[in-house]
Order: C-alpha cells, then sequence, then structure tokens
C-alpha cells in the first residue's frame, strides 16, 4: 500500500494519541481526519494527503476495535440506545450513582442570518419547536455518560477521605484531579477512591442505564439488550497497586 509506505518512519505516539483518547467522546472518522491534519502529522509525507490521513484513521480505527473491544461495543450500545430515543423525539434522562438527575436532550438548530455593519453574521440557535437532533444525541451519549459517572467518583472520593480524616480539608479539582494537603490525607484518598469505585461498579451500571434508555424510550421497543459484563472481580482494585497515582 503507498500510504503504508509513505508514513514509514513518520508514525509516532504523538500521532495515535489524540484519536485514541477522543473516540470515548464522540469522536468520528471525519473529525480523526481534521485532527491529523489541523496537528500536521500529515505535513511532509510523500503522496496525497487526503488518501494519507484516511489511511492512517482507517488503521487507528481498526486497531481500536481489536484491542479495546468490550469497551467499543459499550460506545456501541449507548450511541445506539441514544438513537432510538432522539429518534422518538425524546430527551434521555438518567441518574449518576450519587442520584443526580441528568438530562441529555439536543434539539434542531434554527439558521439566523444576521445583517452588521461589518458583514453578514450566520447564527445558530436550537429550536425546541424542530424536534431532538438524534445524530447529535448520539455524539455526545459516550462523553455525557463518562462525565457524569468519573464526577459522581470523584465526589464520593472527598465525601469518604474528609470522613476519615474526620476534619475540614481542603480540596481543588479540575476535572478528574485532585489536589489537597500532603500526608495522612492522601494516604486515606488513596484507599477512599478504590473503595468508591467499587461501590459504584459492583452494580451492574449497564443494566441501570438500560432502564433509563427504557423509561426515556417510553417502551423497550428498539432498546436493545446491554453487553455482558466481563470476569473481572471489580474488588481486585482495593489491592491493585496501579490503580492510582
Amino acid at each position: 500500500v503507498a500510504e503504508a509506505h509513505n508514513w514509514h518512519g513518520h508514525l509516532s505516539r504523538k500521532v495515535v494519541k489524540r484519536p485514541v483518547m477522543t473516540i470515548c467522546y464522540g469522536a468520528t472518522k471525519s473529525g480523526m481526519k481534521q485532527m491529523t491534519i489541523s496537528d500536521g502529522h500529515t505535513d511532509g509525507l510523500a503522496g496525497s494527503r487526503a488518501a494519507n490521513t484516511t489511511y492512517i484513521v482507517n488503521t487507528i480505527l481498526a486497531a481500536i476495535s481489536d484491542v479495546l473491544t468490550e469497551g467499543k461495543r459499550i460506545m456501541d450500545w449507548l450511541q445506539d440506545c441514544v438513537g432510538t430515543v432522539g429518534e422518538n423525539n425524546r430527551a434521555f434522562d438518567f441518574a449518576t450513582p450519587l442520584g443526580m438527575d441528568i438530562r441529555q436532550a439536543y434539539y434542531k438548530k434554527t439558521r439566523h442570518r444576521v445583517v452588521t455593519l461589518y458583514g453578514v453574521a450566520v447564527l445558530w440557535d436550537e429550536d425546541k419547536s424542530l424536534g431532538i437532533d438524534s445524530k447529535r444525541m448520539r455524539q455526545a451519549v459516550v462523553p455525557n455518560v463518562i462525565h457524569s459517572y468519573d464526577a459522581a467518583h470523584l465526589y464520593a472520593t472527598v465525601l469518604n477521605t474528609t470522613e476519615r480524616m474526620d476534619d475540614d480539608l481542603a480540596w481543588c479539582m479540575v476535572h478528574d484531579s485532585f489536589a489537597t494537603w500532603a500526608g495522612e490525607t492522601t494516604r486515606q484518598m488513596n484507599a477512599a477512591i478504590r473503595e468508591e469505585f467499587v461501590r459504584i461498579y459492583e452494580q451492574d451500571q449497564l443494566q441501570i442505564l438500560y432502564e433509563a434508555f427504557v423509561k426515556s424510550n417510553g417502551s423497550a421497543e428498539g432498546i436493545s439488550a446491554p453487553p455482558d459484563r466481563g470476569s473481572l472481580n471489580i474488588q481486585d482494585v482495593i489491592t491493585s497497586p496501579y490503580f492510582f497515582s
């Protein structure tokens, strides 16, 4: 394959990292192609930029499907289920493991043309009267579910650690990163983060999400059963040395 020859000697971790990291956030093949080009990975390669980009993105996607089989299966399931909900013009309602109610509802957009002294601007605004945008629902469900569950785990860890220390602690969080006092606090947090992870995921969260899809859809029609759970003993997380750093 000519494109494989073109990439020989130019393939690095940076080329692969961004597409792999963003696929769980709903990145599409088209989006990955744009990333590859905008990040400059195709610059200086022989042959067609479009052909080189298509080849490397297809290769990365094939590797993801081969290596991350179960994760990809769950992603596809989430997207298929929420697609059915969206096609029936319904929002997807679910709750985090801490009980916070979440609603995912993306509506189709109306185009507005605004004439100004500096030219014409085009604005897009969601319009509920146009109904649910099932395509955007599919693209957003994986990152929305992941971030909702990660946030619940983070919050539960803070509560658990604070209770263990029996003291008022100072915390600073950015996405999935913690900052707090060193010493005993971090030792207690090391245990708390594992305990809360086990507490959340020893429950069948896929079944819980399935029931949320059925309720949001108004029936089980078009909502497929969740993927089977694996054989991992979730309790092993408690003693895992590499679970958290």
